[in-house]
């Protein structure tokens, strides 16, 4: 099969393109032929390792840079010629290269992709969750033009998902969102790397990973991590990522004292040996299209400790076997799972232990052969 995969950038560590990336490279191991196209990335390198035969392109569209703009109608008109550019640049590309399959991370060339008549089919990717537009309202700016913007943005991906030959989602949780679509399918991501050891949660060291932003919420963990401070002295958290709260974050961790236990560190290529090197992993987020970071911890032994937002650690953690679940905002109890994982070290092995079993069940090889099911059965239609 020949695959095109379209996603912004490739040049940071976010989740998708890490995810695309091991997807375009199983696939390319396979024999299968295998395009990554960016709209964005300009003269940056790509940030994760390629297999040797998947091809690279990139539009150098900048849709970005618009976003620093102040002047909203100078904004717009830039955007709608740039979309221009881009729809032009993608239709000229698609044609020439005759894919089998077209996948989407539903981005900017969501809008018009399913609209060209070139014979490939179009596959959307949902890499965010239903939930999380109403999350964004409920936790982001709280101000009429981004409770509009949300709004109208989760209006139009419900209006653009029915137009794809298949539409697939991450988790059985959010799939239940997308009501009357005839076209749904449920492919959770895989693990970003197959473990060959594990922790032996030994290490007084409890994890986080993600940015640091309104959607990670790590100001809550700070405020958790000053009550389990005084019942676990010893322990240390060693916050991972980037992003716009870092200077908040600095400050409150100051002005709790806490700056000798808890740490901010910027995002690592092999988030795996801290993993290995830590003993429990603890997520704060107020919204999720999975969980990647969950199956990354769960991979290397780990237990996670998660609030069950919207959507994916449900679907994740087995609560009580693999990690612990916690109702959103009650910060009391995050803590009581942390505590008692740090001092009940037989109780910490075990579910390290249940959590690595259940990693399996995201290995690359499993969720690949799915996605090729899909991609066959779409083309027998």
């Amino acid at each position: 099969m020949r695959i095109v995969y379209i996603l912004p950038e490739l040049s940071h560590p976010g989740g998708i393109g890490r995810v695309t990336s091991i997807k375009a490279n199983w696939l390319a191991e396979q024999g299968h032929d295998v395009w990554i196209v960016t709209a964005n990335q300009c003269d940056a390198p790509d940030y994760f390792e390629l297999h040797v035969s998947v091809k690279r392109k990139d539009f150098a569209i900048g849709f970005q840079s618009e976003s620093d703009n102040k002047y909203f109608f100078l904004k717009l008109i830039r955007k709608i010629g740039k979309m221009r550019k881009y729809r032009r640049g993608l239709e000229r590309f698609i044609y020439e290269e005759k894919p089998d399959v077209v996948v989407s991370t539903f981005t900017n060339d969501s809008d018009f992709l399913y609209k060209l008549k070139d014979g490939s089919k179009k596959v959307l990717e949902f890499h965010f969750s239903h939930d999380g537009f109403k999350s964004q309202i409920k936790y982001g700016p709280k101000t009429l033009k981004n409770r509009m913007l949300l709004t109208y943005r989760m209006k139009k991906h419900e209006r653009i998902a029915k137009k794809y030959d298949a539409f697939v989602v991450l988790t059985e949780e959010d799939a239940k969102s997308w009501k009357g679509y005839g076209n749904l399918h449920v492919i959770s991501n895989m693990k970003t790397f197959g473990c060959v050891c594990r922790s032996n949660c030994m290490a007084k060291r409890v994890i986080a990973v993600g940015r640091l932003d309104f959607q990670k919420k790590f100001d809550r963990l700070v405020d958790i991590w000053a009550m389990v401070n005084k019942e676990c002295p010893d322990w240390r958290l060693d916050i991972f990522g980037q992003g716009p709260d870092r200077k908040n974050l600095l400050l409150q961790i100051a002005s709790m004292g806490l700056m000798d236990i808890v740490k901010i560190n910027p995002p690592v290529k092999n988030i795996l040996e801290e993993l290995l090197n830590s003993s429990i992993l603890a997520m704060t987020s107020t919204y999720e299209g999975w969980g990647l970071v969950l199956v990354e911890a769960m991979s290397a032994g780990i237990p996670c400790v998660a609030y069950a937002c919207k959507c994916g650690p449900r679907d994740i953690i087995d609560d009580g076997q693999n990690g612990f679940l916690i109702e959103e905002n009650d910060m009391q109890l995050f803590a009581k799972r942390l505590v008692e994982l740090i001092k009940n070290e037989a109780l910490r092995r075990k579910m390290g232990k249940k959590a690595l079993e259940s990693s399996h069940k995201y290995d690359v090889d499993r969720i690949m052969n799915t996605w090729v099911c899909l991609f066959e059965e779409l083309l027998r239609r």
